[in-house]
């Protein structure tokens, strides 16, 4: 890996998939810090700053579900990647990783490639956009940027271009899917959320899209439990994103 050394707090119970895990870590040139279940991820998290969070979800004390939820209500400025690592290959075990606030998952058993994608998409990548970021204090949101970068060697411009459409079309999509909530509109909001899903991913606002994916669920449904929490988030990630965008807007101004 071609950039600086990343900095990774590994939260797992297991003796042994803790030495495998740690191994595979820091032989993609990692240093890693161990917390033995949620609590421990906690109380380290207020001791030190982590690029990136590997997250077991079965675990005694506070499991990893948990811990991702106390940790997304306490960030404020800068959001850490938590990648959830997880035994169990249930049908909607990924949905609920991602909906509690993690970013990404890997099933057991974790490999070399595996740590070494979670890397490339969550930190590699991110650190290139961040050594650019003159204004310090400002959250990256839940982006995927390799897709930024994949979409710069298509054209020149073109990232430019997506952003100013993006940041001008969504405001407007956000509030469309307010009044379909509001009036309990299951068709507005599954066209609506349906289609601002689909401008997320296409710029890789990850968490943004995961949102709008289970805000299209609720209106094939027709039903709107937890309809307005949802949409709270969404509102909250899309700030996030913004943030990321008008930055490397400037940063692109400014070249």
């Amino acid at each position: 890996m071609d950039t600086a050394q990343p900095n990774i707090l590994l939260v797992e119970d297991n003796p042994i998939n803790q030495k495998v895990e740690i191994a595979l870590l820091k032989k993609l040139g990692c240093r890693v810090t161990l917390a033995e279940n949620g609590r421990q991820a906690l109380e380290t998290l207020q001791q030190a700053n982590f690029d990136l969070i590997f997250m077991d979800c079965q675990m005694p004390v506070m499991d990893g579900y948990e811990a991702t939820v106390h940790i997304r209500n306490e960030e404020h400025s800068r959001h850490i990647p938590i990648i959830a690592v997880t035994a169990h290959a249930l049908e909607g075990e990924r949905e609920k990783c991602l909906a509690v606030g993690m970013d990404d998952y890997l099933p057991k058993p974790v490999t070399n490639s595996d740590f070494r994608r979670m890397l490339e998409r969550w930190y590699v990548a991110r650190s290139a956009i961040e050594s650019r970021n003159e204004e310090p204090g400002l959250s990256t949101g839940r982006i995927d940027f390799t897709v930024w970068n994949s979409i710069r060697e298509l054209q020149d411009g073109l990232l430019k271009e997506l952003f100013e459409i993006f940041l001008q079309d969504t405001p407007m999509r956000l509030e469309i899917i307010s009044d379909a909530i509001t009036q309990q509109d299951a068709v507005a909001l599954q066209q609506s959320a349906h289609t601002l899903k689909g401008s997320g991913g296409n710029i890789g606002a990850v968490h943004m899209s995961e949102i709008c994916a289970f805000l299209v669920e609720l209106g094939k449904t027709d039903s709107f439990e937890n309809a307005d929490r949802l949409y709270g988030d969404l509102q909250q990630e899309y700030a996030r994103v913004r943030n990321s965008i008008e930055t490397e807007l400037a940063s692109l101004s400014a070249r």
